[in-house]
């Protein structure tokens, strides 16, 4: 099948793909609180139309993940795409979860942020299953639960079981704009939550106490000018690794010496570089702040953690998605990396070699008014089609 073959052919679901994000639109799958079951409901019509093969699996009622199949044998790579969204907030110009579609622009909370790419994906499936005669591995598409509060009900619950630790590759359709990039690679991230414990006493009697304020002023100071190891890679924006103080929090009223101190600290580091040589050279500064400051005592507890991930642009799933974007649009789009994380760092994490992309503007996700060109959705239908054909296809 040639690909300006599979192009024509999608193109020819514009209908087909604007229908079936309205009606995800209207799915309400807000998280927090967390309820899937009406996009679950709107992609489980479509499968059993489509005479899809499917499962829908819960970790907790209402937090359904639903898994579409076609094909069957080896490679097996997954489609990832995730049905719940951000609340709608305030400021919207028209109803969050009706999809209106204006000026060849379509509004609604989730069409980009991953309502939209799911409908793409959709229709890609939906092709493919035309054409399972062809095929000599096997797609799974899937929409997972919880992506905007961590994944514990989705893709984390997931990748538990053994038949989604089996796939040879993953496409997470959630990250970069207009299919120019492709996520490859992610920081690492390190939070950190460090308390500072004193000795109370009168504000007018400072000697007799120990301020837990001002080890813990250091220790922020100090972070501020630490250099962290691991260099640069130009896959990043920033190239380096960062580092940021976002809360300090201590004292309970001026006349009094302050107890206890607590700062939480942000560190975003490179692939390659060791989580524990970051921690090591933190605790080693604050052994030296108790030994400066007397009656100092610190504690550290490491609140949230993920391992940083590269995936070479030699893979299968890189060449075969790069030349999808190339034939659609006519430009090969560019390797990139996050400082954030997608579910792509869960399936790394897993042993499976998993990529990003996305249609649609930037800075469109999670504020008012969230939009995507219709245009922009039929061309990821066909990019996605042609990728997957090009993975799974009789070669």
């Amino acid at each position: 099948m040639e690909p300006q073959d599979i192009i024509a052919q999608v193109r020819g679901r514009r209908k087909e793909i604007v229908a079936c994000l309205g009606d995800l639109v209207a799915a309400r799958t807000v998280n927090p609180p967390g309820d899937e079951r009406a996009a679950a409901a709107v992609v489980e019509k479509l499968f059993r139309r489509r005479r899809i093969p499917y499962e829908k699996l819960e970790k907790a009622p209402g937090r359904t993940n639903i898994v579409g199949c076609v094909g069957e044998g080896r490679p097996r790579v997954a489609v990832v795409c995730h049905l719940d969204t951000v609340p709608a907030g305030d400021g919207w110009k028209t109803d969050p979860f009706k999809a209106t579609v204006r000026k060849g622009r379509i509004h609604g909370r989730g069409v980009k942020d991953n309502k939209g790419p799911l409908a793409s994906c959709l229709a890609a499936v939906e092709w493919l299953k035309e054409h399972e005669d062809e095929l000599a591995g096997q797609v799974l598409l899937i929409g997972a639960a919880d992506e905007e509060c961590g994944s514990e009900f989705g893709t984390r619950f997931l990748l538990r079981r053994p038949q989604f630790r089996r796939l040879d590759a993953a496409i997470v359709p959630d990250a970069g704009h207009r299919m120019e990039t492709i996520d490859v690679a992610e920081k690492g991230m390190l939070f950190l939550k460090v308390r500072c414990h004193g000795r109370q006493a009168h504000g007018a009697r400072p000697h007799s106490g120990a301020s837990a304020i001002y080890p813990m002023a250091e220790l922020a100071l100090w972070l501020n000018k630490w250099h962290m190891p691991g260099g640069t890679n130009e896959l990043f924006m920033p190239p380096g690794p960062t580092k940021n103080v976002g809360v300090i929090v201590g004292g309970a009223a001026v006349n009094m010496v302050p107890a206890t101190c607590e700062m939480q600290v942000d560190m975003r580091y490179l692939p390659g570089t060791d989580r524990d040589e970051l921690l090591a050279t933190v605790c080693n500064v604050i052994d030296r702040l108790e030994r400066k400051h007397r009656g100092a005592v610190f504690e550290i507890e490491v609140m949230t953690e993920d391992v940083p991930t590269q995936v070479p642009t030699d893979s299968d799933v890189y060449r075969a998605l790069s030349g999808a974007v190339e034939c659609v649009t006519g430009k090969r789009p560019s390797p990139f990396g996050m400082g954030g994380a997608t579910v792509t760092k869960q399936f790394i994490e897993a042993g499976i070699p998993a990529i990003g992309i996305c249609p649609g503007d930037p800075n469109t996700e999670h504020v008012a008014n969230e939009s995507i060109a219709v245009d922009q959705l039929v061309d990821f239908a066909a990019v996605m089609a042609i990728c997957l054909f090009a993975l799974v296809g009789n070669r």
